[in-house]
């Protein structure tokens, strides 16, 4: 073996530190070629093949599924893993035609060129060999130089001298050969390394394309328009029982005002029947005892009286009885004209009520339809918008979409406020009037008692006086019955009273249970309204995490553009430094040898030119 290498050194004429830096560079461009060339040329038959499958699915139509995707075309381990992260993203909605998949991310966000290009192929060190090459061929070349130069012998004699010349030149020659072969090497790996790289840079491109164009994007304006939705079916829902809340409060208050206009008209009544049939049997009860010993004492003096006695006593009796019968109707009259103002006035306060009941709800339905109205329109509005800058102002969108919601929810809500807050002031003064009523009755009492305290007082006056006649004795006790009857209708009238009371019970619970369902609708408001929150809060936290996804991605990508310039930067100065040191280094040394070249001859020269002489 060592023969034979030194029987081929001799052969090839080249020195073994030249021959070692050619086998050097064979043996790179040997490793070149099968761990990076070959693999190169196989991932672009991968991603050919890749891209042609995908290009007749996208021609063939349909809903593409990714598991099948993935199963059929994503297979091959560079493309797998990546794939079954980005088929993660993938976001299925229900359509007529069955499944439809859309994209929440870009393609070009799992499928790399890193990851499918750089790694594999070891592209970072690959695009330095270039660079290693050149400096073996300046290895090469100062190696050459300084191995001639160190053979070089500087003697009197001619033949060493040419000797030693020839051999420093074709070491030198040598050596320039070497770098050349060097140089020439390292621009052809750049070629074709740029080459392959580029190419597969290229099909990397293609293949997000492909994978984008498989799936439709826009599932925020799919949101958009599903929230729109629910907001106008909310707005249809609220109009509705706006509308159903009003017939209810009109229907009711109608019916509840008409049954108590003719429940005040019977107690009306009864009170003045009652009043009149009480009054009378609380006169005829206490005047029937006088009136016996009246006609007693009358019996024992009718033969001792005489004729004109008797007509002046009938004609104080008929003044008295007058005078009494006056008395009683104006006092009844006066009441019976008090209860009908009393009714009056409580019947125009129930309408004003009802009045105040109907416009109310008329105002609350009218806020809601215009509430509403102004949300779906302002909703509609914004979803344009957001089908025209979906990726520049999505989060601004969503801001102002939530803004205007809350603002309309709290508008809704104070004015569901305002008309509970005017029922529970109608209830309050159908309360007063109540309290009012009430009090007249009991003022009416009062004041039917000291009528039957004032009759009683004359009745016992009417017995002192007529206490000798028995002639009028049957007039008295018609005039008895007659009051009689009036106390009775007395009586009922206050049992009327309690009655009409009992039903304005009723009404003031049935307006307290109408202004609990009116809370309970307020209520109901601001729920939808939190929903509506909600939803636009879960939407602007996927925005907002989108951004800062985006954002990291910025900040990651312009690390790495920092990184790799500074990393370039340093490479090119570190390459001009050696090869200016390198350059200026052989310069200093050819010069050297070039003055004892110069010298050699010269000496060279005076040698022969002595011989000679």
């Amino acid at each position: 073996m060592p023969s034979s290498l030194t029987s081929l050194l001799a052969a090839t004429d080249i020195p073994g530190h030249m021959l070692v830096i050619a086998l050097l560079l064979a043996a790179i461009c040997t490793g070149f070629i099968f761990r990076f060339v070959l693999p190169a040329l196989g991932l672009g038959r991968l991603f050919r093949r890749t891209i042609g499958q995908l290009e007749q699915l996208r021609e063939s139509g349909g809903n593409p599924d990714p598991q099948q995707i993935g199963r059929d075309i994503m297979g091959a381990p560079p493309l797998a893993h990546l794939w079954r992260e980005y088929a993660q993203t993938l976001h299925p909605t229900r359509t007529e035609a069955g499944p439809r998949w859309r994209a929440t991310a870009l393609a070009e966000s799992f499928l790399t060129e890193q990851a499918l290009v750089d790694t594999p192929l070891r592209a970072e060190f690959y695009k330095h060999l270039p660079g290693i090459l050149t400096g073996i061929g300046i290895l090469g070349t100062f190696s050459g130089l300084i191995v001639g130069l160190t053979h070089f012998e500087v003697s009197a004699s001619a033949d060493v001298v040419r000797g030693s010349l020839r051999e420093l030149i074709q070491g030198v020659g040598h050596a320039f050969k070497i770098s050349a072969i060097a140089i020439g090497l390292a621009m052809l790996l750049t070629w074709v390394e740029k080459s392959l790289v580029v190419a597969r840079y290229r099909q990397v491109e293609r293949l997000n394309q492909l994978i984008d164009s498989l799936f439709d994007t826009g599932i925020g304006e799919e949101y958009l328009a599903r929230l729109v939705g629910a907001s106008e079916g909310a707005a249809q829902q609220a109009a509705q029982q706006a509308a159903q809340l009003r017939q209810a409060l009109v229907a009711e208050m109608r019916q509840a005002m008409a049954s108590l206009l003719e429940q005040q008209q019977q107690a009306g009544q009864r009170q003045l029947e009652n009043m009149t049939a009480g009054l009378a049997g609380a006169v005829g009860d206490s005047i029937r005892a006088p009136l016996e010993r009246l006609t007693q004492t009358l019996e024992r003096m009718e033969a001792q009286q005489g004729k004109a006695v008797a007509g002046g006593i009938s004609q104080a009796l008929d003044g008295l009885l007058g005078n009494v019968g006056q008395q009683i109707g104006e006092q009844l009259g006066r009441q019976e004209r008090e209860a009908e103002q009393r009714q009056e006035r409580l019947l125009q306060s129930l309408e004003a009520t009802g009045q105040r009941f109907e416009a109310s709800s008329q105002r609350l339905e009218k806020a809601i339809q215009e509430s509403m109205a102004q949300l779906a329109g302002q909703l509609a509005q914004q979803v344009a918008g957001v089908s025209e800058a979906i990726g520049g102002g999505q989060q601004a969108q969503q801001e102002r979409l939530t803004e205007q919601t809350d603002k309309l929810m709290g508008k809704v809500a104070g004015h569901l406020q305002g008309v509970t807050t005017e029922l529970k002031n109608a209830a309050a003064t159908l309360e007063g009037c109540v309290a009012s009523f009430n009090r007249a009755g009991s003022q009416a009492m009062g004041q039917l008692s000291a009528g039957a305290e004032a009759v009683q007082l004359a009745c016992g006056d009417f017995a002192a006086a007529g206490r000798s006649f028995d002639h009028t004795a049957q007039t008295v006790a018609e005039a008895g019955r007659a009051i009689q009857s009036a106390a009775g209708s007395l009586a009922a009238a206050s049992a009327g009273n309690g009655e009409l009371l009992e039903q304005q019970h009723k009404v003031g619970a049935s307006l307290r249970e109408l202004l609990q369902e009116v809370q309970g609708t307020v209520a109901l408001a601001q729920r939808e309204a939190a929903l509506n929150s909600e939803v636009v809060g879960r939407l602007e936290s996927a925005a907002q995490s989108l951004a800062r996804a985006e954002q990291r991605a910025d900040v990651y990508l312009q690390g790495v553009s920092e990184v790799l310039a500074k990393a370039h930067g340093a490479f090119a100065d570190n390459v001009e430094r050696s090869l200016k040191a390198g350059n200026a280094q052989f310069q200093r040394e050819l010069a050297e040898a070039v003055g004892y070249l110069k010298d050699a001859i010269e000496h060279l020269g005076d040698v022969l030119a002595d011989g000679k002489g």
